[in-house]
């Protein structure tokens, strides 16, 4: 295991981001929501999900789609502004905490714990999951996601066109198969783990100056070229598809 705890993402950066953010469920062609629905079906019984980092809420909104009462933690102030959101779509809604999740401390277990790009900001990655685990019930599920930067292709790209936002991620975590091992030994039998979705690359600049805008017009030039390239190929890649993950329930 890590020792200590370094969150490599500044709160501040987030809260920047998300002051303006409309909020809105992920659309159909969004590669994690299509991940979220190859296993998990529309409840005919009310289930739960909680959501670490659920910010903003795009894919708790898939969940809502599905019949789970929602429930989730995040620092970003704007969390109740979430929450009212989510209770205007009419979905069932739970608790949600503006809390710290690293010194989170609940009673409650959840039929799904899930998070879509949050422990890959993280030295100790490991006692995330950890933590992940503690809110599972039993024969409960728990699913967690992350960008894919550690593949041969996605690492060229995101550290030389993208070094800010990389810096941002600890790379090491990026692998489903460490994750597993964590998993396993707690009790939890593997449905998925492994990599998902067609070549993508993105990147996160800071907008307004020329230079900025001029290597924005150039990655995405490279972007593109090597998407007319990979596309053709299937997803489920190490080396270039743009998300790994894993799904995996209590026994």
């Amino acid at each position: 295991m890590n020792s200590g705890s370094r969150n490599l993402a500044d709160q501040g950066y987030w809260n920047e981001g998300y002051k303006a953010i409309a909020f809105a469920a992920a659309p159909e062609k969004d590669e994690v929501r299509r991940f979220i629905a190859r296993f998990f079906k529309k409840e005919t019984e009310r289930s739960t999900v909680f959501e670490i980092g659920c910010f903003p809420g795009r894919y708790l909104a898939v969940f809502g789609d599905l019949g789970f009462s929602l429930n989730g933690i995040d620092l970003t102030p704007r969390v109740d502004d979430l929450k009212q959101w989510l209770m205007s779509e009419r979905f069932s809604v739970g608790n949600f905490y503006r809390a710290n999740f690293l010194t989170f401390q609940s009673q409650e277990q959840y039929d799904v714990v899930a998070s879509f790009g949050f422990i890959e900001h993280f030295t100790d990655w490991d006692e995330q999951i950890i933590r992940h685990v503690q809110l599972v019930k039993d024969h409960g599920f728990i699913i967690i996601t992350t960008p894919n930067f550690k593949g041969t292709i996605q690492n060229f790209l995101h550290r030389y066109f993208d070094r800010e936002n990389y810096n941002r991620h600890f790379i090491p975590s990026m692998d489903p198969g460490l994750w597993v091992r964590i998993l396993e030994s707690r009790g939890f039998e593997i449905v998925f783990s492994g990599y998902f979705g067609k070549f993508d690359f993105w990147t996160d600049y800071k907008r307004g100056s020329i230079l900025g805008k001029m290597k924005r017009a150039c990655t995405y030039a490279l972007g593109r070229a090597l998407w007319v390239l990979l596309v053709p190929f299937p997803g489920g890649s190490r080396e270039y598809s743009p998300y790994c993950g894993v799904v995996a329930r209590r026994k």
